[in-house]
Order: structure tokens, then C-alpha cells, then sequence
């Protein structure tokens, strides 16, 4: 019985390390699928000569295993998923006062954007695999049906800490089937190569790096980056900006006016915000846990922002359901935006539940005008008039004469003709197109 126990753990050894040599030479594609590994299936061994067969274990016990000392097989295997292969103990979804016990302090200076790289990604992973690890599953998105898992990994129980009180808490489930759609790396211990304090993100890698500091501002305009598309997948239209019940500004500078910062999320399922904490102006993270519901009733009013220089598109404008979805996709879809299709469908649908306006910034001549105009706008009514049709609410500021508006017209034909491929009501919901010049 002993030998059959020992070939046992054998086989078992020696089906996970040829998983995780793959894993390890392939990257984070292949090391995903450590996270589903099931248990070895029966299996016929011999020994001196004897043949026997060696059932699957439905348990696997593996040696100096202690999850609250830091040594966890299953999470060591899910930080691999994650481009890390720790060589010292993490902890995972530790609570408050845990971190909190751990110790540590953080800065939230304003970090230096540092350009994306190789170097600096495996610079990265070797520095944290190394160190003692405080490991945050959480998530953007306050409702289970709108949320996109996210996890911070960070040798700074105070980062950690910080993190948690930022995010929303993500549902529980098996570590082996965890993924998360944005990882944030970050380090605190002493790293001159890079720069003192520093951030940087690859949105193809899915990865936000952090050193020295914590700036949730910083953090979280990285994360909209990357987490954008990955809502959008799900289904769920996500609001960078901040608001309250009468209106929703995709756009930075209306602090001053708003209930709720940093994003919301809609889905047939319902609005939420999108973080669990506030961020202040200098970056410091406070929780809103008792003071804010996750799920919220959709806002009267949501306003987007263009930047369209030749001031074609109005200083301000009332939108339908399809001119929402239009323009949305052609001049206002905040960065890191390619899933133009879905991200029109969701407007629309939204746009049935709450009016969509417009404000073209490159059309003011004050830019401080706008913040006011804007915050102005729910509730109010335009009328169809100019080169492309729309309802002009009329404003109380200096606006730019008009530019070219024919070839303005085209510029925002073509990329509806590429974005909303084969979307119909959205690209004829656009300006007419230009007469041809006469010959």
C-alpha cells in the first residue's frame, strides 16, 4: 500500500511538471491552462515487475503546505497564469487589518509614465517572484454581471491594502479557474533601474506596472486602458468619467459636480459604479463600502466629449439612440477602445433608458467653458440645424468659427464605414455625404 501511495504522488508529480514546463517556456497562454488542470486519470505502472493500476486521486497532498504561513500550491500555479513564478510565499485576499499588521507605507506622488517594454515587463516578473507576495483578486464593477476580474500583485502589504479599498470585492470561486483580464504589478522594495517612482502598461499584455508609489488616478486611467474591451466582451458599456442621478461626464474635470468618480458600468443587468473606493485629488484611496449602493439607478443624462478642431461638430449637441452610437464610436471613445461594434450596440441600448448628449471641446475658445457648459445640459433641448443634422443646444460661451466641414463629414463617414462595419442605423444615423465638387 505504501509503494502504490508513493508511485501515486510520482505520477502525479510527474503529469504537473510537464504542465509547467510548457508554461514556463510559452508564457502566460499557456500557463493559463495550469489553472484547469484536473486530477491524473487512472493509469497502469509496474513495479518490480508486477503490473498494478494507480487510481486518480481525488486529493493531493503536497509537502510543507500552509496556506496562512504563505505556502499555497494552488496559488503559486494561478500566480504562474499571471507571468510569475514565485519563489517565495504569497497570500492571497488578505483582510484589512491583516495587511494593515503586515505594515508598510506607500507613496502617491504622481509617477513618471515610463514607455512600455520587454525589458521592463521581465524585469518586472523576475524582481516580484522573488519577494514576498500579497496577492488582490478583485475587480471594476460593483455588480457580478458587470464586473472584469483584475489582480494586483505587489510585495507591499500597504499597496495591497490600498487596492482592495479601491476595487470591488469579485466573486469567490476555485483559484484554478480565476483569470483575470487586467494585472497590476507592482513593487515598492528599493529599484533604481526604471526610475524611482514610475508607471507603464501594455495593453496587448494586459498589464499595468507600478513602482514606488500608488496614485489611483494614475492606476486607474491605465486600467480603463486595458479593462475597456474586456467589458465590452462581456456585454457591459463602461463610463470613465464621474456623475451622480442627473448626469454622467466621460471626461476628467467635473470632480466638482459629481456624486460618484471614476466610472460607472451599464448592462441590461443594471448601473453600477464602477470601483468600490474614491480616489482625492493627490491620489490617496478612501473607501465608500457604507456609503455608496453598488447598484444605482441609471442617470438622467449621460454627457461624451469629441475634439474635433474645424468646430464642425457643435460646441453641444442632443443625440438619438443611433447618433449616440455614431459618434461614440467615431469621436468619443475613450482610449484603449477597438470593439467599436459592440460598444455602438450597448449605446443604443443604453440610449433608450437615458438621453445622450454631445460637447465638442475643440469647438470653445475658452477651454475652461466647457466644464460649465456641460455640466449645464441635462435637460435641455436642441434643435436640428448645421452640416451634420444634429439637435444644437445653444450655448452661453465663445465658440470657433466653422472649418471644414465637407472634409469633417468624410472623416467621420469613413470610420463609421470601418468601425460599425455592416451596422446600418448607426452609419446612416451620421452626416449626409459631401456633394461631389462640380466639374
Amino acid at each position: 500500500a505504501q509503494l502504490v501511495r508513493i508511485a501515486a504522488m510520482v505520477n502525479s508529480g510527474a503529469r504537473m511538471a510537464s504542465i509547467l514546463r510548457p508554461a514556463l517556456s510559452q508564457g502566460r497562454g499557456v500557463a493559463n491552462s495550469l489553472r484547469r488542470a484536473a486530477a491524473p486519470a487512472p493509469q497502469r505502472r509496474e513495479f518490480a515487475r508486477k503490473a498494478f493500476t494507480v487510481d486518480a486521486a481525488e486529493e493531493i497532498s503536497f509537502p510543507n503546505e500552509n496556506v496562512a504561513e504563505g505556502r499555497s500550491y494552488a496559488l503559486n500555479w494561478s500566480l504562474c497564469g499571471s507571468g510569475i513564478v514565485p519563489q517565495n510565499v504569497a497570500f492571497r485576499n488578505l483582510k484589512t487589518p491583516e495587511l494593515a499588521a503586515a505594515g508598510g507605507s506607500i507613496s502617491t506622488a504622481e509617477p513618471k509614465e515610463v514607455k512600455f517594454s520587454k525589458p521592463l515587463y521581465v524585469s518586472t516578473k523576475a524582481k516580484l517572484a522573488g519577494r514576498v507576495l500579497y496577492v488582490q483578486d478583485c475587480a471594476l464593477g460593483c455588480l457580478t454581471a458587470n464586473e472584469v476580474p483584475v489582480r494586483m500583485i505587489s510585495d507591499s502589504a500597504a499597496t495591497a491594502a490600498a487596492f482592495k479599498s479601491l476595487c470591488a470585492t469579485t466573486r469567490g470561486g476555485p483559484l484554478k479557474d480565476y483569470m483575470e483580464e487586467v494585472t497590476v504589478m507592482s513593487t515598492a522594495a528599493e529599484d533604481s533601474e526604471w526610475g524611482t517612482e514610475f508607471v507603464s502598461s501594455g495593453k496587448a499584455d494586459k498589464v499595468v506596472v507600478m513602482h514606488g508609489q500608488l496614485n489611483a488616478n494614475t492606476l486607474i486611467k491605465h486600467m480603463s486602458m486595458i479593462a475597456t474591451d474586456a467589458f465590452l466582451a462581456r456585454g457591459v458599456l463602461p463610463l470613465w468619467g464621474s456623475g451622480g442621478p442627473e448626469a454622467v461626464y466621460l471626461s476628467e474635470g467635473f470632480e466638482g459636480v459629481s456624486h460618484i468618480m471614476h466610472g460607472f458600468a451599464w448592462s441590461e443587468a443594471g448601473f453600477c459604479r464602477l470601483l468600490m473606493g474614491q480616489s482625492d485629488a493627490s491620489g490617496v484611496v478612501t473607501s465608500l463600502y457604507d456609503d455608496v449602493p453598488n447598484r444605482i439607478s441609471p442617470p438622467g443624462a449621460v454627457v461624451m466629449f469629441a475634439d474635433d478642431a474645424s468646430a464642425t461638430i457643435p460646441a453641444a449637441a442632443e443625440l438619438d439612440a443611433a447618433q449616440a452610437a455614431f459618434y461614440y464610436a467615431t469621436s468619443c471613445a475613450p482610449d484603449g477602445c477597438t470593439n467599436f461594434e459592440a460598444a455602438a450596440t450597448l449605446v443604443m441600448a443604453m440610449a433608450q433608458h437615458t438621453t445622450f448628449y454631445m460637447v465638442n471641446r475643440g469647438a470653445f475658445v475658452n477651454p475652461a467653458d466647457v466644464v460649465k457648459v456641460a455640466a449645464g445640459l441635462p435637460g435641455k433641448k436642441g434643435s436640428v440645424s448645421g452640416p451634420l443634422d444634429l439637435k444644437v443646444v445653444s450655448v452661453d460661451a465663445e465658440t470657433k468659427a466653422m472649418g471644414d466641414a465637407p472634409a469633417t463629414s468624410k472623416a467621420l463617414l469613413a470610420k463609421a464605414a470601418t468601425r460599425c462595419k455592416g451596422m446600418a442605423v448607426v452609419i446612416q444615423a451620421g452626416p449626409k455625404a459631401p456633394e461631389p465638387a462640380a466639374a
